[in-house]
C-alpha cells in the first residue's frame, strides 16, 4: 500500500448519502403489532423525542425500548425491538467507490446523526467505518445536526480545516454547516456530487 499524501478534508453524512434508508421498513413490521399505521409509527418513534434522546446518547437501549413500548402499547424486549428497528439501510456502492477514489489525497471524516443500534448494524453489514479516518457520531458527541457543536467536533478532527467541506442530503444541515464556517454541498446523487467536487477542485 502506498503512503497517502493528504492535502484536504471532506466530511460525509451517512444516512441517504452513503447508506440510503427507509424507516417505513421497521414501521411496517410494528404496525400489525400495535394497530397503528406505519406513517404514524414513523412520526411517533423516528421523529419523536425517544429517537432524539437515543441518537444523542442521553438514553441507553433499554430506556429507548421502554419508551417505544410505552408509546406503541407494546411489550417487546430490547433484542426484539433492535432486530426490527435496526435493519433499514442499504449501501450505495457508487459512493463507496467515490470515497475510495478520494482517499489517497483526502482525510475522510464521517459526520452522522445516528444511534448505536443503527451505526453498529451498518458496520456489521457493510463495514463503512473502515473507509474513514475519523468518525463523529451524534450518540458519542451528544449533539445532532443541525446543532453547531457537532460541526465544531468535525472541524476539530480535521487536519486541514481550511480545506474542509461537508456533504449532506438535507438543506437545513448544509445551511447550518455553512453558518458554522464549514462550507457544504447538498447531496442528491453520486454523479452530481462527483461533478460538484470536480468543479471545486476536490477530485
Amino acid at each position: 500500500m502506498t503512503d497517502r499524501q493528504l492535502t484536504q478534508t471532506i466530511i460525509f453524512d451517512l444516512g441517504k448519502v452513503i447508506c440510503p434508508f427507509d424507516v417505513l421498513i421497521p414501521c411496517r413490521q410494528l404496525a400489525p403489532m400495535c394497530g397503528m399505521e406505519p406513517m404514524q409509527i414513523k412520526q411517533t418513534v423516528f421523529f419523536g423525542e425517544s429517537e432524539t434522546l437515543f441518537e444523542t446518547g442521553r438514553i441507553d437501549e433499554h430506556e429507548f425500548t421502554r419508551q417505544v413500548n410505552q408509546a406503541l402499547g407494546l411489550s417487546l424486549s430490547t433484542r426484539e425491538l433492535h432486530d426490527i428497528w435496526a435493519p433499514m439501510f442499504e449501501l450505495d456502492r457508487a459512493m463507496i467507490a467515490l470515497i475510495e477514489e478520494l482517499k489517497p489525497t483526502t482525510q475522510l471524516i464521517l459526520l452522522s446523526n445516528t444511534s448505536p443500534w443503527h451505526f453498529q448494524w451498518i458496520e456489521d453489514q457493510f463495514d463503512v467505518g473502515r473507509h474513514f479516518d475519523h468518525l463523529v457520531l451524534s450518540y458519542e458527541v451528544g449533539y445532532m445536526k443541525p446543532a453547531e457543536p457537532i460541526y465544531r467536533a468535525a472541524l476539530e478532527a480535521s487536519r486541514f480545516p481550511d480545506t474542509a467541506i461537508f456533504i449532506d442530503d438535507l438543506q437545513v444541515n448544509v445551511d447550518a454547516s455553512i453558518a458554522c464556517g464549514l462550507p457544504a454541498v447538498l447531496f442528491t446523487d453520486e454523479r452530481d456530487l462527483r461533478d460538484q467536487l470536480q468543479k471545486l477542485g476536490k477530485l
